[in-house]
């Protein structure tokens, strides 16, 4: 339970987390002031070690309430380089409070936690670690002493790898329920889906009085990697932009070794179709339980999906015409020409979605580029949370497979219009070679896609019932892509209002 310097320094601590969960990168709510904070739980994580995990309850100015993970550690010692970037606050006696990601002591106890399958009680709760014993006599070496290191990629949680063979990921902003990415994690490594990161374990809280639970972390197999799907591809295609560019002959573009790097990122993205239609398929597997059993998509389901659609092309429409004065020239025009299509759009849409056959079942939901670890010749998915913005019940809700594919497809597009505007590329040649490029890879993708997937009773069996489903989830997709860049990259909005136009065109 507390240890008696921490009951001293709780009040203190409880002053001073306001300003540092504003500051930290994980913290969800930004746009909103803290009211108060209070200490719901305090679990002390190893005998003998002054590291804690606390659960607190974070009151927004707005009237509502937050939840959130806080590991803590004080230390003795002034805080090195790494452990100043999580120092909460410094006490009289010179003692430090930090946060606990950034103590290898903390980092170790967490990882023992769940490998050992250990409990911690608390004041009002406990803490209790999970291990899946299919996988976990593969990887430890009881012999080895434990390192590890913190990622410092900006993300809404905070994520560590243990001796370069597991990733664990701790979860900050918490819910009531089954987080889906721990869930998918797990069945998708029970189905036998090698191309996701095995699941390890997972560390859940569990209230005493409320008898519900919170997931903590989760930790898997860490893949290792060159980078992720948009490195890759955003790298090849600028490469390609820049060589092109520095020849008078286009048609060098036909000799090696330029054509075979290019070919290759066709035969990449026929590789990444494939793995998608594979992981498509291992979560419609399991049609006797009701979390991933395929429903059909129709009723209900295609109204709340096709609400959910015009509600955001309606948002963006909005968006476009309260903002068109400040929008530069050619992106205005593109706007306008949106704007006054805009019963076109809608009336489109509306059709898209009357097309037929086809399943909702559990999906990825949050299915980009970014979202893929590149090996050098495959591609592993990871990052199963879904949208982070929107609740654990909303992403545990079972959607058409189209709209990963649709992600993935709107990503690529993105890629293209990052390297056009990385590179500063303007001109109509470079725009034409980038086009090119696009159309290949996104046919390599859907088509091997379909080809994997093929008999598959999620997908629309027919043509024409496929392809305005994937047009409506595009325009979905594009929508919100402009309702989001609006409020955070305002130079980046052109891109899916290209993408609204090319449909509609």
């Amino acid at each position: 339970m507390f240890e008696t310097n921490f009951n001293d320094i709780s009040e203190g601590l409880k002053k001073h987390l306001p300003a540092y969960l504003s500051s930290c990168r994980w913290f969800a709510s930004k746009t909103k002031d803290i009211a108060e904070v209070d200490i719901l739980d305090c679990l002390p994580m190893k005998r003998n070690l002054k590291t804690y995990m606390l659960i607190l309850r974070v009151a927004l100015d707005d009237g509502s309430i937050e939840h959130y993970s806080m590991p803590i550690s004080v230390i003795d010692k002034a805080p090195s380089k790494e452990q100043k970037i999580g120092q909460i606050l410094t006490l009289e006696d010179g003692t430090h409070i930090i946060e606990g990601i950034f103590d290898v002591g903390f980092r170790d106890a967490l990882f023992e936690t769940i490998i050992g399958g250990k409990t911690i009680e608390g004041i009002n709760g406990v803490l209790s670690g999970s291990v899946n014993t299919k996988y976990i006599s593969h990887f430890i070496d009881h012999g080895k002493k434990i390192s590890s290191k913190v990622l410092a990629a900006e993300q809404s949680n905070s994520s560590v790898i243990y001796n370069d063979s597991f990733f664990l990921k701790l979860y900050r902003k918490l819910e009531i329920g089954p987080h889906p990415e721990a869930e998918m994690a797990h069945f998708l490594s029970e189905t036998g889906f090698t191309h996701v990161p095995p699941f390890i374990g997972s560390m859940k809280y569990m209230q005493n009085e409320e008898k519900t639970w919170l997931e903590i972390a989760l930790l898997q197999e860490y893949v290792k990697n060159i980078g992720d799907g948009w490195t890759y591809f955003t790298t090849v295609l600028k490469n390609t932009i820049k060589t092109l560019k520095s020849t008078d002959d286009a048609d060098k573009y036909f000799l090696l070794p330029l054509k075979e790097e290019i070919n290759r990122t066709y035969a990449m993205a026929s590789l990444l179709g494939k793995r998608t239609a594979e992981m498509h398929l291992a979560l419609s597997s399991d049609r006797k339980n009701d979390s991933f059993a395929p429903l059909p998509f129709k009723g209900e389901a295609k109204n709340e999906a096709y609400a959910k659609a015009r509600l955001w092309m309606e948002q963006a429409m909005k968006i476009l015409n309260d903002n068109m004065q400040i929008l530069p020239s050619p992106t205005a025009k593109l706007a306008r020409n949106i704007i006054d299509n805009q019963k076109l759009i809608l009336d489109r849409l509306k059709y898209y979605f009357t097309a037929s056959g086809g399943e909702i079942l559990r999906i990825h939901g949050d299915y980009h580029l970014g979202q893929l670890l590149f090996t050098g010749n495959d591609f592993f998915i990871i990052d199963f949370e879904g949208e982070p913005a929107r609740s654990l019940r909303e992403r545990r809700k079972k959607q058409s497979p189209l709209k990963d594919v649709s992600g993935m497809i709107r990503s690529l597009h993105y890629a293209v219009n990052y390297a056009l505007k990385s590179l500063a590329c303007d001109d109509e040649a470079s725009s034409f070679w980038a086009k090119i490029w696009y159309d290949n890879v996104c046919s390599s993708f859907l088509s091997f896609y379909r080809q994997e997937a093929m008999d598959a009773s999620f997908l629309p069996a027919d043509d024409e019932e496929f392809n305005a489903t994937l047009k409506a989830f595009l325009m979905e997709k594009a929508a919100y892509e402009i309702c989001y860049e609006f409020n955070n990259r305002p130079d980046w909005v052109h891109i899916p209002l290209k993408g609204i136009e090319s449909i509609i065109n």
